[in-house]
């Protein structure tokens, strides 16, 4: 890791920048310093070390230069953010919501307004969706096509033109996030090199000694064998070096290894670069509390604004695509390469929205919002003439799920129960498909109430159930009415957890072998095309002349004449 500015260097930036600069921030210095002068040499290669510094040092200048005029206006941001809270759950009191109801139903518009967002994005996925098509009835990934992705994805050219659709569709789809996020005060910096995110599994990387021996058996009955043997291995002493090097080593053989500068800014020789792995290790594994006193602890702080915590500087630096598949598979979050892309998009998602909504520190946001709530709640004990207390319980928890932090406790015991929650699923979902069928009368009894062609809805319901109709299902999925379940299924039937990876495919199997996934989407992709034709069609008659019916029920969610022409 960085050793940081000497304390005189220190000392001396601190003059210029007029404050006194903290070790971290010499560290963050030295990090910024080696970073640009890996960029520079990409287009000028033969320069001394003093004209690399020099260069670099004046980007790094300009940069704290940009993060100071960012602050200033974030701060504007924020004020604009905390007075529409405040005028919005104003707004639901005076509608005659309590203090309490109208905090949650503020954070509760947040989560939708990231829900929305999050189908945006993953719906432009629908060509990258399509190009990695699952085989064996989707219960596993097709390798040899997500490679195919990934390697366009990295600038190799695979003369695979649906690849490159796929790859452009990613690559658009990430670019447009990083730029929305960064309008709403956030800073992400394009890098030529990235591909996808960079997770890490902490269960599978403390047992990396354990996860690398593991074999993989083909057969069912081998495979549960060495899944039960390795729960039983969860119980024996561990030996922490073991993991530590068996997981360095690993990291090693597959990293680019131009990309780790000494101080002198010449390429680390392997010793030093394995001992900035083994920090690394220590980082993942002790969520970055490996030099802490604990004679030193103090409660923790807020902590970073969201609008600072995508800027970390990267330590594992893959050499290609391949290495990067190979880490995702062994010790990534999700082992499924389109889950993680997917849980990316959600999550970047949830990101934009809170720093859109709630400014580019939510948290403070949801503190003012919560402290408001229980100054409202105090003020009405007068004329209630009993205490109002504020529902800290379900404001917390709305907003830990809200900021995607909710995270598992107790990580074996979940994998356990839902491995348990597989296997009633797979004896429950046999007779399933039958019951379905009365889907078919709550489809046109929808119709029915909106008034809605019968013919028209018949038409598109037989053509949403042909599985050869490409077009039908792309058109789902943009209009997010089938992303849902195909990023629960990515999620759910990839994951190679604990127990959990045979017995989760086990379901999987049973429910597409009865063909209620594909019946269930089928009759979902008809009620989407059914509504998007009766509002095309509508859309040609103006306020005053079309249905009445129509015109109540948008008046209903309080759209007007304004809406209807925009539309």
């Amino acid at each position: 890791m960085a050793k940081g500015l000497k304390k005189e260097c220190l000392d001396s930036v601190s003059q210029v920048i007029g404050r006194q600069l903290t070790a971290k921030e010499g560290e963050d210095i030295v990090l910024n310093i080696k970073s640009k002068v890996l960029d520079i040499r990409k287009t000028e290669p033969n320069l001394t070390k003093d004209q690399y510094v020099a260069k670099a040092a004046a980007l790094v200048a300009q940069d704290m230069q940009y993060r100071a005029t960012r602050m200033k206006v974030n701060a504007q941001r924020q004020v604009i953010a905390l007075a529409a809270m405040q005028n919005y759950t104003a707004d639901m009191r005076a509608k005659g919501l309590s203090a309490n109801s109208a905090a949650m139903r503020y954070l509760d518009k947040v989560d939708k307004h990231a829900v929305g967002v999050s189908k945006e994005y993953a719906s432009e996925l629908v060509d990258t969706l399509q190009a990695a098509c699952p085989k064996f009835f989707g219960m596993i990934e097709n390798d040899d096509a997500v490679a195919g992705i990934l390697a366009e994805i990295s600038g190799v050219d695979t003369k695979n033109a649906d690849y490159k659709k796929a790859a452009q569709a990613w690559i658009q789809c990430t670019e447009k996030m990083r730029e929305r996020y960064n309008r709403a005060g956030g800073d992400i910096r394009s890098r030529e090199d990235w591909i996808m995110p960079q997770t890490h599994n902490q269960g599978k990387v403390l047992n990396a000694a354990r996860i690398l021996a593991e074999k993989t058996p083909k057969s069912f009955a081998r495979r549960a064998a060495a899944e039960t043997k390795g729960v039983v291995d969860r119980f024996k002493k561990r030996n922490p070096e073991a993991n530590r090097d068996a997981w360095v080593d690993f990291v090693f053989e597959r990293l680019d290894k131009t990309q780790y500068l000494d101080d002198n800014l010449e390429q680390m020789n392997d010793i030093d670069i394995k001992n900035v792995l083994r920090e690394a290790y220590m980082s993942i594994t002790e969520n970055g509390d490996q030099h802490q006193n604990v004679a030193d602890a103090k409660p923790s702080g807020r902590g970073k604004a969201k609008s600072e915590q995508r800027q970390e500087h990267r330590t594992i630096h893959f050499k290609d695509y391949k290495a990067r598949i190979e880490y995702n598979r062994m010790f990534g979050q999700n082992p499924s390469i389109f889950g993680t892309m997917l849980s990316h998009v959600s999550a970047m998602s949830r990101d934009i929205t809170l720093l859109e909504e709630m400014g580019p520190s939510p948290t403070s946001t949801f503190n003012t919002l919560k402290r408001s709530t229980e100054i409202l709640n105090n003020q009405s004990n007068y004329f209630l003439g009993y205490s109002a207390p504020t529902n800290d319980l379900m404001l917390d928890a709305m907003w830990t799920n809200l900021k995607g932090s909710r995270g598992l406790k107790h990580e074996t015991f979940a994998a356990i129960m839902q491995g348990v929650r597989n296997l009633q699923v797979a004896g429950k979902l046999g007779g399933a498909f039958i019951t379905s069928m009365s889907d078919i009368a709550t489809y046109f009894h929808m119709c029915h109430v909106n008034h809605m062609p019968f013919a028209q809805s018949a038409m598109f319901l037989v053509k949403s159930l042909n599985p050869a109709d490409k077009r039908d299902i792309a058109f789902a999925a943009q209009a997010g009415v089938i992303g849902d379940v195909f990023n629960s299924a990515v999620n759910r039937f990839v994951t190679d957890n604990m127990s959990q990876g045979v017995t989760s495919k086990l379901a999987d199997a049973t429910m597409r072998a009865s063909l209620l996934s594909q019946w269930t989407d089928g009759i979902r992709r008809g009620a989407a095309l059914t509504a998007m034709a009766f509002y095309t069609n509508a859309r040609k008659y103006d306020w005053n002349t079309c249905d009445g019916w129509l015109r109540e029920r948008l008046e209903n969610f309080g759209l007007d004449e304004t809406f209807w022409k925009v539309i």
